[in-house]
């Protein structure tokens, strides 16, 4: 017999199944799409259970016919591309025909529909792909998809879901990105049996972002560069936030993720933002079809351009100009330009200060005569982008804990379990210029386990100790010197019980988002542990009423929101990386930072502290934590052999 043989239906379809729906909220991206497509008004999502359990979507479209609808069950079966030519001119969500047969090789499945003009309805219940029933029943005019007990019979698929409002979290990011695309199509979200989100139909982009983001003052940018045209509403930088998950792109209606578009708007603000952060609001690229490749990822995240370079330029100098505008960015502060360069010519090369688009890794010609983006001035000089991800940057030391650095109750004074190893392996952060990983050094002048018997003799440029020890001269770098000892004693405390806790005299108000809310709800038994003491008011604002005593005289906002971000959800998250991350930035607010003054005393007391910790071979940014001149070397720098 050979080989290769034909896999049964079943096992593809649950093999299709797993590229397309791969958690309850993708389920839910899909059947919201096909609502949208059949002409809905009104789209109605309900979950229970993050969506395992019951996810339902409900419209008032077109609906079907019962053979439409028996046929829409099977794989590759779509009303919305006939020939090859059409994929080029997609103006639907969806068009592969997978989505639906997917969903329901991997579920129990009830389809309810009645097409408009039509007397009664049909509804078909499907079992892992199978239909078991068929029947009429009297409906509203359009469809009804109800889907129970989802991965129900793919049990590997369901020990990679998190926790249920974890997945509720990013079935509600469905929603609303849903929304966003569409301002005239009424959405509701039902969770639990309780009205979650209501989100009514208005006139224009602005008033949905103004109904997602009720806090935010976003200032409204618009303008063409050939076929290309750019709206966005988008916040002060000041109001940035670590991480994407502010930021919503969309192009030609359909949300996606794209890193070169992410960056380049971060760009347009040209130096007001920290590395890292990107701005909250939402940009809007309008482009003819035959420009955009739509059919590139399997769940229709992403897209591919066929000027990639034309479309990131053309956006930046958009955005980029309306932002010098809308916050009084002068040409000056937003690049370090020639003083004689035109400050907003035509396509002039992004700030060099600034990292260029992704789109120099395309190399198209675009400089012929003739060139719709109005290359033929001349060809900017760009360069890459670095790693820009959805989930916030590591911060400082973040994989200090993955590292045998830190001792632990029983052994303070001595090497020790550190808490990565009571709670698991951690990995180590990405490096990026201003979070930078925390990671071993090579080379002579770095002790290789406690140092002992330092004499601090004075402070170097407010940001290093100058100290005397018997081996010879040693520089200590005071702020990753002050984070390493502050995550010891967190450590410590954490391995015996709760962080101590520091009440406030008046609680602090925060204004926060729906998905943040559900993460405080979700995180409150590790937030207590912590030490902080938060309360819900409302959806949309919480009181924090203790914070750690490390904390205290911070910024509590400020800090607030750095916990926020630490909360959200991450792919294959685990409560001990969560962990490792909120001790970490607990301890980076409570460290010394360079620029402060440290007076003897204080100092000492920091030095004797580094005893205590069992290695100190780690570097921060490049630099040593601590390193040592030698007085051999000294002699031999002198001229004494």
């Amino acid at each position: 017999m050979g080989q290769i043989h034909v896999l049964p239906s079943a096992l593809a379809s649950q093999i299709a199944a797993g590229e397309v729906v791969d958690r309850p909220a993708s389920a839910a991206k899909e059947l919201v799409e096909n609502a949208l497509d059949a002409g809905a008004t009104r789209c109605d999502v309900a979950c229970e259970g993050g969506g395992v359990v019951l996810l339902s979507v409900t419209d008032d479209g077109v609906g079907m016919t019962e053979p439409d609808a028996r046929l829409a069950l099977e794989r590759h079966a779509t009303s919305k591309l006939s020939s090859l030519a059409d994929l080029e001119q997609m103006r639907t969500y969806g068009f592969r025909g997978e989505a639906l047969p997917s969903i329901a090789s991997v579920s129990r499945l009830r389809l309810s529909t009645r097409e408009r003009g039509s007397e009664f309805g049909v509804t078909l219940e499907v079992v892992g792909g199978g239909l078991v029933e068929a029947r009429t029943a009297g409906l509203a005019t359009g469809t009804k998809i109800e889907v129970r007990d989802l991965f129900f019979n793919v049990p590997a698929r369901r020990k990679f879901l998190r926790s249920t409002g974890t997945e509720s979290a990013h079935i509600t990011s469905v929603v609303e990105s849903a929304a966003l695309c569409r301002p005239d199509v009424t959405f509701t979200l039902t969770r639990e049996g309780r009205l979650n989100r209501e989100l009514l139909r208005v006139s224009s982009r602005r008033e949905r972002l103004l109904q997602l983001l009720p806090d935010e003052k976003l200032s409204e940018i618009r303008g063409e560069r050939g076929p290309l045209v750019v709206e966005a509403h988008l916040a002060a930088p000041n109001r940035a936030r670590p991480g994407t998950l502010g930021l919503w792109l969309v192009v030609n209606g359909r949300i996606v993720r794209d890193r070169m578009l992410a960056a380049t708007v971060a760009q347009a603000y040209a130096g007001s933002l920290a590395s890292g952060q990107y701005p909250r609001g939402a940009v809007f690229v309008e482009l003819p079809l035959e420009h955009v490749d739509v059919n590139v990822h399997p769940q229709k995240t992403e897209v591919r351009f066929v000027e990639p370079r034309a479309v990131s330029d053309a956006v930046y100098q958009i955005v980029s100009d309306g932002l010098a505008r809308a916050f009084g960015l002068t040409p000056s502060a937003r690049s370090n330009r020639d003083a004689t360069s035109p400050p907003y010519r035509p396509f002039a090369r992004p700030p060099e200060s600034l990292p260029a688009p992704v789109a120099e890794r395309h190399p198209a010609r675009l400089t012929e005569p003739g060139d719709p983006w109005g290359f033929a001035q001349g060809t900017p000089v760009l360069r890459e982008f670095g790693p820009v991800t959805d989930a916030p940057p590591a911060i400082p030391g973040a994989s200090m804990l993955a590292r045998p650095t830190l001792a632990s109750a029983e052994t303070a004074k001595g090497a020790g379990a550190t808490l990565s190893q009571e709670l698991g392996s951690l990995p180590s952060p990405k490096d990026s210029a201003d979070h930078p990983q925390v990671r071993p050094l090579d080379g002579d002048g770095l002790p290789q386990g406690p140092v002992t018997g330092l004499r601090f003799l004075a402070q170097l440029r407010r940001a290093y100790l100058l100290c005397e020890g018997d081996e010879g001269l040693t520089v200590v770098d005071q702020r990753a010197a002050s984070l390493l000892v502050h995550r010891a004693k967190l450590v410590r405390e954490l391995l015996v019980g709760a962080l101590e806790s520091q009440a406030l005299l008046f609680p602090a108000m925060l204004s926060i988002s729906l998905p943040e809310s559900q993460w405080l709800e979700q995180d409150s038994e590790l937030l207590h542990q912590l030490g902080f003491d938060l309360r819900m008011r409302a959806r949309d604002r919480a009181s924090v009423h203790a914070i750690p005593k490390l904390l205290a005289g911070v910024d509590v906002p400020k800090a607030m929101h750095g916990v926020l971000t630490e909360l959200a959800p991450r792919a294959k998250d685990t409560p001990e990386e969560k962990t490792e991350r909120l001790v970490t930035l607990i301890a980076g607010h409570a460290a010394l930072r360079h620029g402060d003054l440290v007076e003897a005393g204080s100092a000492s007391a920091l030095l004797s502290e580094l005893e205590g910790l069992s290695d100190l071979k780690v570097a921060t940014q490049d630099r040593a934590v601590i390193a040592t001149l030698t007085y051999r070397e000294l002699e031999t720098k002198g001229g004494r052999r």
